[in-house]
């Protein structure tokens, strides 16, 4: 089997499986040959030579979900969990970033009878009601897979459906159709998950981090948290036109694996990934900036769920990369079930409850990082975060917010005092 490699329409590879190679990369020598060629992946260098499994797998495994999500979806499509391939050409023609990818009869077939869809072709409208029976229905049917002609992939383990908004009514993508939002409903056994993401992130913008515009909806009384997709950018509303702007996260970049996302399972820790940022990014010194302001926002919030597939990186532009905006910010330790081990380690130590200010100073040297520029960057975030949380308690109460919020208030002045502030 093969599948096409598309970005923006425009043909640039081939992903195959062979017999004896496994599955292979090859980008196509015309696309390589065009002045504004780029590569999909930094792990994927423009070259004609093909790419192995062990090179190309871990970029296109990416695009896939994980876990026990990965597992629900191959069930469904009675696909082996293993093979990437076939689940690629089940979901791949929507996907994170500007990537999508078809089997390569059906892209000929496409070649062949091109001829621009209607908008009906493209989107069907969902009311609030037929929304909240997906939402019931996500455990058998995870991404909307099986729910008309929607062929979404999207990376992660929780449960997310993508849709589109235009004028402030949703669709369901079909065919490949670009979606503007993700939202992702609160699930068992965690009933307030979705207002613990919508508070982190609304604290988070607050503190001046780069966040996507998010909002929380009631649903029949499940809270859904609502993201608008910073890969996705509408040009127009009438006709519809969405453009879709490559991203890959840091494992992606690096070339890990999807199942290695966690530093200790071999992933990338934050010292691996500030090398990445000034490795590629178009403004390395606001980019680490942000990246290390992150690191400690998650500590202040207790979040141990930031691990190399919850930091990305944005293509808007030929030649341009930034850091994209942060994404997935959930404070965990208001679980008492959930691990204590933060994903990526702060000064050589993983245990959230046993950092102090010494370990971001050891982790600011091991980046390069003087000991007063750290020490000024813990002083503002904390400053920052208090004042955050002070105004977010204003905001109009919501349900579920309370106990969580006080919770999550307590994990802070609990990280603070560890600082010794």
């Amino acid at each position: 089997m093969n599948l096409v490699v598309s970005q923006k329409g425009n043909r640039i590879g081939l992903l195959c499986g062979t017999v004896d190679r496994g599955v292979t990369f090859r980008y196509d020598y015309k696309y390589l040959d065009t002045p504004d060629a780029k590569p999909l992946s930094h792990s994927l260098p423009l070259q004609r030579q093909e790419f192995s499994s062990k090179a190309c797998l871990p970029f296109f495994s990416g695009l896939l979900p994980d876990g026990e999500l990965k597992r629900k979806i191959s069930e469904f499509l009675h696909v082996s969990e293993s093979s990437s391939l076939k689940l690629l050409e089940a979901l791949g023609k929507e996907c994170a970033g500007s990537v999508t990818l078809v089997n390569e009869k059906e892209y000929k077939e496409n070649l062949e009878s091109f001829i621009p869809l209607p908008f009906t072709t493209q989107y069907r409208r969902i009311e609030d009601s037929e929304l909240a029976a997906l939402i019931k229905r996500m455990d058998k049917r995870p991404l909307l897979v099986g729910v008309s002609d929607a062929r979404v992939s999207l990376a992660g383990a929780q449960q997310k459906i993508p849709l589109a908004r235009f004028n402030g009514v949703w669709y369901i993508p079909l065919s490949g159709a670009p979606s503007t939002h993700i939202l992702k409903p609160s699930r068992h056994p965690f009933p307030d998950l979705a207002v613990n993401e919508y508070l982190c992130m609304q604290v988070a913008s607050l503190c001046g981090l780069s966040v996507p515009s998010t909002e929380l909806m009631m649903l029949e009384s499940t809270p859904v948290f609502i993201i608008e997709r910073y890969d996705r950018k509408i040009r127009s509303l009438d006709p519809p036109c969405i453009e879709r702007i490559q991203q890959e996260d840091a494992c992606q970049a690096l070339g890990i694996m999807p199942d290695c996302k966690y530093e200790a399972d071999g992933g990338p820790g934050f010292r691996e990934i500030v090398s990445l940022v000034q490795d590629i990014s178009s403004a390395p010194i606001i980019d680490v900036r942000e990246l290390l302001d992150l690191a400690v926002f998650c500590f202040l919030i207790g979040n141990c769920d930031a691990h190399g597939k919850n930091i990305s990186f944005l293509y808007p532009d030929q030649g341009s990369s930034l850091l994209s905006p942060s994404y997935d910010l959930v404070s965990t330790m208001a679980y008492e079930d959930l691990s204590s081990n933060l994903s990526m380690k702060i000064g050589g130590e993983y245990r959230i409850e046993h950092i102090r200010k010494e370990h971001f100073l050891r982790f600011g040297k091991e980046v390069g990082i003087g000991k007063h520029y750290m020490e000024t960057l813990l002083d503002s975030m904390v400053s920052a975060i208090v004042k955050a949380f002070e105004a977010v308690a204003l905001l109009p109460a919501s349900p579920m917010k309370e106990p969580l919020f006080t919770t999550m208030r307590k994990q802070v002045d609990k990280r603070i005092r560890q600082l010794g502030k």
